[in-house]
């Protein structure tokens, strides 16, 4: 346990701006990595369910919007609007919609490169 939260604290100093991204839910709490850096008791990690994922999705946006002024976010994504804001991303992911199922499996992905560099995944 003691080198995976090593490994987490590695990360977070190589990749700060990963530090509030939601990763998990522990106990049904959503955890961010830098929650689960400061976990003394570390449940076993496994890549989230997607009904999880929709979850954690929608929480990074919601941080998002609560950490900035409204802004757009521009993609090139042929299957994504070339131009959506944060709000219009948290209404897709509640809607599960065509574009929130997009966001989810992007967030997915997203999250799959982390555990990754965890080595969990």
């Amino acid at each position: 346990m003691a080198e995976f939260i090593d490994r987490v604290r590695r990360l977070l100093e190589e990749k700060p701006a990963l530090r509030e991204v939601p990763i998990a839910i522990v106990s049904g709490k959503i955890v961010s990595l830098k929650e689960i850096a400061e976990l003394t008791m570390l449940p076993i990690l496994r890549l989230p369910s997607d009904e999880e994922i929709w979850e954690l999705a929608k929480e990074s946006y919601m941080r998002l919007a609560k950490a900035h002024k409204p802004f757009k976010i521009y993609t090139l994504a042929l299957d994504l609007p070339t131009q959506i804001t944060v709000q219009d991303c948290i209404l897709h992911l509640e809607a599960r919609d065509e574009i929130g199922e997009m966001l989810m499996k992007s967030y997915k992905s997203f999250l799959k490169q982390i555990y990754r560099w965890l080595g969990v995944a």
